[in-house]
C-alpha cells in the first residue's frame, strides 16, 4: 500500500497540519516530501527495488470532489518514472471510496482505466488487478450504482481489502464482484493468538469464495492513538508495538507457513505514517523494516530457485 498524498509546500498536506487524520509521529529519514515530486517518486521506487517489492499499490482517496489533482498527478509520475526504469516493478491502484455518489466514482475509474493499459499495471492471472478498500462507503456506492461499477470493473480481477475476516457474510453480489481478500491492519485478536487468528482469517478468505486470488497481510505494527477523528475513538487496535522487529517477523514467517501458499504477500504499508505501518526509512526506524523486508524477498527468491533448479 502506497500513498501519495504528502506535500510539504504551502499549504501543507498530510503532515501534521490538524490532528484528526494528518499527524504524524515520526518522519521519513529525509524528511517531509512532495509526493508527486519527481526526486520523491525516483528515491521511493529505488528503495521498493532495494526492498524486492513486486508492485506498489497507490491509494486513491475518492470524496464528493472526486479524486485530488495531485493525486493524479503523482500517479502520472510514478507511471512515467516505472516506465523510464523497466526494472519489472508493477502498479496499480487502490479506490478508497468517500462518498456515494456516482460521478466522481465513475470519474476516477474511467481514468483509472486508462492507467491499466500501461505496460506497468499488476497483472494476476492474466488480469489487471484492481483494489477497493471495503468500508461503509464502498458498499452504499456498489448497491447505489451496482450496474455502472460492474460493467466499469468488468475486464478487472477486484481485489478488496479492509476488516472483513469472513467474506461470506457479505451479501452474494459483493462476494461474486471481489476476487480475492485482505485484512488491511492485521492485528485483532491478543499477541499470543495472533498466528492462530491470521491462519483463521486466511482460510476464511481462501475457502469462503470460489477460486479466490489468495492473499495475506504484513505489517510491522500499528499506532493511530495520536488521531482524534471520531471514528477512531472506539476503533480497535489502536496501538501495537513493534517489538523491534518481531512483531513483522512474526508475520513474515507466518506468510510462507500458510497452506495453501499465498499468490500475493500485501504489506501494510510502504509510507502510510499516520497509522505507523510503514516500511520506508525513518527518524524512528531508519532502514531496519526495509531491510527487513529485503531479507524476506531475497530468502523467497532464493528457495523458488532452487526448486526450479531440483
Amino acid at each position: 500500500h502506497y500513498y501519495t498524498w504528502f506535500d510539504a509546500g504551502r499549504p501543507l498536506r498530510h503532515w501534521n497540519e490538524n490532528t484528526e487524520h494528518a499527524a504524524v509521529t515520526d518522519l521519513p529519514l529525509r524528511g517531509a516530501y512532495t509526493s508527486y515530486e519527481r526526486a520523491t517518486i525516483d528515491r521511493h521506487l529505488d528503495m521498493a527495488e532495494t526492498a524486492g517489492l513486486d508492485f506498489l499499490t497507490i491509494d486513491w482517496e475518492v470524496g464528493h470532489r472526486g479524486l485530488n489533482p495531485r493525486d493524479l498527478e503523482a500517479t502520472r509520475e510514478l507511471f512515467s518514472a516505472v516506465k523510464k526504469r523497466n526494472s519489472g516493478l508493477k502498479l496499480t491502484i487502490m479506490l478508497s471510496i468517500r462518498t456515494s455518489l456516482l460521478e466522481p466514482v465513475q470519474s476516477a475509474l474511467l481514468q483509472l482505466r486508462i492507467f491499466a493499459e500501461e505496460a506497468a499495471w499488476q497483472h494476476n492471472r492474466n488480469r489487471p488487478v484492481l483494489w477497493f478498500f471495503l468500508s461503509a462507503d464502498f458498499l452504499g456506492c456498489f448497491y447505489a450504482n451496482k450496474n455502472v461499477l460492474e460493467d466499469l470493473c468488468a475486464t478487472f480481477s477486484v481485489l478488496a481489502t479492509g476488516a472483513i475476516t469472513a467474506p461470506r457474510h457479505l451479501p452474494i453480489d459483493v462476494q461474486e464482484f471481489i476476487r480475492g481478500w485482505s485484512l488491511y491492519v492485521p492485528f485483532r485478536a491478543s499477541q499470543e493468538q495472533w498466528e492462530k487468528e491470521w491462519a483463521l482469517v486466511y482460510q476464511h478468505h481462501v475457502s469462503d469464495a470460489r477460486d479466490p486470488v489468495r492473499i495475506f497481510t504484513v505489517a510491522p505494527g500499528y499506532d493511530d492513538s495520536h488521531l482524534t477523528a471520531d471514528a477512531r475513538k472506539n476503533s480497535q487496535p489502536r496501538q501495537v508495538s513493534r517489538e523491534n522487529g518481531q512483531t513483522y517477523q512474526r508475520m513474515l514467517a507466518q506468510a510462507i507457513a500458510l497452506d495453501p501458499l499465498p499468490e500475493i504477500i500485501m504489506i501494510t504499508s510502504f509510507n502510510e505514517y499516520h497509522e505507523n505501518t510503514h516500511i520506508e526509512p525513518s527518524f524512528n526506524h531508519d532502514d531496519f523494516y526495509l531491510e527487513q523486508t529485503r531479507a524476506f524477498t531475497d530468502a523467497l527468491r532464493r528457495n523458488n530457485a532452487s526448486k526450479c533448479n531440483g
